[in-house]
């Protein structure tokens, strides 16, 4: 926004939610390199209405036209009606909701009323694919939904790691034929799926590393039991933690290709990093994912929860990896929807 001549006023969370309700260890980010927007405002806690009022005040106070509020669960529903409800009565404010998820990943019976009560205060909704797009309009249907896949995430790219140095940071043979899962671990992304297809892949590359890095968001147990029963405790490494901003470029850097297994999905960060990164990708063809890459441009894609096909996908990228130039133009298409984005939350070509 900035970069496009914007004035912007950012204000961001004090508290994400209550440790009661975060299902992984800490909403903190314990990045020593945290990634911060210059002059941001740490306001608000969704359990102190106090703090959506001084909110509302120094968005007022700013005379803002348009503001922006992000949506991926139903637990903010009470400070976004509370915040938006009062700038547009007060303010007169444009309301642009950019919905990560329509509906949260594991819903409750109050999910969907609650989506509609939030999301039809909005002047613009903006999601990331035409299947949230149905989502939304199914439940909003005089909502002004708009869709821009998500965008690339480069700013971990640094260049300041090779591959090698990556691997001897992880302890990992040079020679290894490396596999990325990233990311919190949760039932949706099919973690289990890719377990299923790694014994397939090691019969033709017998010196394959999956490395599972992030943190467990469900019962680790059980997917330690099935590695043990396929015999495949060699070929795996857990890393069973938030991965902080500093490390990232070690497990992208050290991988040969990124596996993003999901069952269902809107869009996903990782497949963006990958991009950004210039990995390969293996992912699944759900939800809005077949609409962020272009396949065969250093990305192939496979129907969910099919372990063959998946396997059989690894195995033709680790035999023929890309060339770097298919992936460049992943990267040049996906940056271009960070100004596609500003030009839709503005709405200067409406």
């Amino acid at each position: 926004m900035l970069r496009a001549g914007h004035e912007v006023l950012l204000i961001s969370f004090r508290r994400q939610y209550p440790r009661w309700l975060f299902p992984g260890r800490s909403d903190r980010d314990p990045s020593a390199r945290a990634v911060k927007a210059d002059h941001a405002r740490y306001l608000l806690d969704p359990l102190n209405p106090l703090s959506w009022l001084r909110a509302f005040l120094e968005v007022n106070s700013y005379q803002a036209q348009t503001v922006v509020l992000q949506w991926w669960h139903a637990f903010w529903a009470p400070t976004w009606l509370a915040l938006g409800g009062l700038l547009r009565l007060y303010r007169r404010a444009r309301i642009v909701i950019i919905c990560h998820n329509v509906l949260p990943h594991e819903q409750h019976c109050w999910d969907r009323l609650v989506v509609r009560f939030v999301l039809k205060m909005a002047h613009r909704v903006i999601v990331q694919s035409t299947s949230e797009r149905e989502v939304l309009l199914d439940l909003v249907p005089q909502a002004d939904a708009r869709i821009v896949p998500h965008p690339l995430y480069d700013m971990f790219a640094r260049g300041e790691m090779s591959r090698e140095t990556a691997r001897q940071r992880l302890g990992i043979a040079p020679e290894a034929s490396v596999l990325l899962f990233f990311g919190f671990v949760r039932d949706y992304k099919g973690l289990d799926v890719l377990i299923e297809a790694l014994p397939a892949v090691r019969k033709v590359f017998p010196d394959v590393l999956l490395v599972i890095a992030g943190e467990f968001w469900q019962d680790r147990r059980n997917y330690e039991q099935r590695i043990e029963g396929l015999g495949l405790k060699d070929n795996i490494l857990i890393v069973d933690r938030y991965i902080p901003n500093e490390e990232v470029e070690i497990y992208f850097k050290a991988a040969d290709l990124v596996t993003l297994p999901y069952t269902t999905a809107t869009q996903s960060g990782v497949l963006q990093l990958a991009l950004g990164f210039g990995i390969p990708v293996v992912s699944t063809r759900v939800g809005g994912l077949s609409e962020a890459v272009e396949e065969g441009k250093g990305v192939i894609l496979v129907e969910p929860r099919n372990s063959v096909a998946l396997a059989d996908a690894i195995v033709s990228f680790l035999h023929s990896p890309p060339p770097a130039s298919l992936l460049s133009t992943s990267q040049e298409n996906s940056k271009r929807r960070w100004a596609s984005l500003v030009s839709v939350v503005t709405g200067e070509h409406d």
